[in-house]
């Protein structure tokens, strides 16, 4: 049986290993932002997919669900979580002011 820890970060283990989530575009993997990763769960992999498709209307991202290698720390993808977040909320922010533009 599997068991899951929460942190108050949103990043969850089972069994020892990291639980994070991405947002990826399948056709779009070695552009930029074609995958969107490592997000604590799944409501911030959600608003990820929409700030993402707002941005880039041409493409359809998808939200998968991994685990991180054994080794891999909480605080570790909490910090690459934190990048990855300024990156979007930089997007988020953008798309505001385009749409308020037009």
């Amino acid at each position: 049986m599997k068991r899951h820890r929460r942190f108050g970060n949103g990043f969850a283990t089972s069994n020892g290993q990291v639980i994070y989530y991405l947002a990826i575009a399948w056709n779009w993997l070695s552009e930029t932002h074609g995958i969107a990763q490592p997000l604590a769960d799944e409501s911030r992999a959600a608003w990820a997919v929409r700030v993402l498709e707002a941005h880039y209307p041409d493409r359809h991202y998808d939200v998968v669900k991994r685990y991180a290698p054994e080794g891999v720390t909480v605080e570790q993808m909490e910090a690459l979580e934190a990048a990855l977040v300024d990156e979007l909320t930089r997007l988020e922010i953008e798309q505001r002011y385009r749409v308020g533009e037009a």
